[in-house]
């Protein structure tokens, strides 16, 4: 078992770290799971285990009907204080406290998310919001770090409210991202 990464364009990857399981060999008392430079082969013979009886990683949904967040989830930096998110004001909802803290910034904003699973993703939510000021924002986050990200959701804007879109394509780019639709 070792970690890699599965970049698509020169050093980019969207799952960061991946965990990848081959074979290995000793060669001069030194394990060697591929010669030096090979690539990783995308897909391997599987030796014969038994079937796994975990959490299929294909469909995954969570009802927020616990007490506690489930341990995969995380928080975007350093979380200061517990008392920005709730599970216990309504069950099958997590309420998030609003503060005015960019995605794009080196802040912490308030955000819980799960890493990515795999490479095909369908992900959904649900987001009962009413933005108050200018800029104020929630809904779903797609982050590599802090000067690339994709936003999708609900935005008070000078004209009203709004479904938008905005992105960051790199530190150039403003804070809160580019509305681009």
């Amino acid at each position: 078992m070792f970690l890699a990464t599965s970049p698509y364009a020169g050093q980019h990857t969207n799952l960061g770290r991946e965990t990848f399981l081959l074979p290995v060999t000793w060669k001069d008392g030194w394990p060697e799971i591929l010669p030096p430079g090979a690539a990783v082969p995308p897909t391997a013979r599987r030796p014969a285990l038994s079937a796994f009886a975990g959490d299929s990683l294909d469909d995954w949904r969570d009802e927020f009907d616990d007490s506690r967040l489930a341990l995969d989830w995380m928080m975007l930096r350093t979380p200061r204080g517990r008392n920005w998110w709730s599970l216990s004001d309504q069950r099958g909802a997590l309420h998030l406290t609003a503060r005015p803290v960019a995605a794009g910034s080196l802040g912490q904003p308030r955000c819980v998310g799960k890493g990515l699973r795999h490479h095909a993703a369908v992900i959904e939510t649900s987001v009962a919001f009413a933005p108050q000021a200018i800029g104020d924002r929630a809904g779903l986050l797609a982050l590599t770090d802090e000067n690339h990200f994709l936003f999708l959701g609900r935005e008070r804007l000078a004209d009203g409210d709004a479904i938008v879109a905005r992105r960051r394509a790199g530190a150039g780019e403003p804070a809160d991202g580019v509305v681009t639709g």
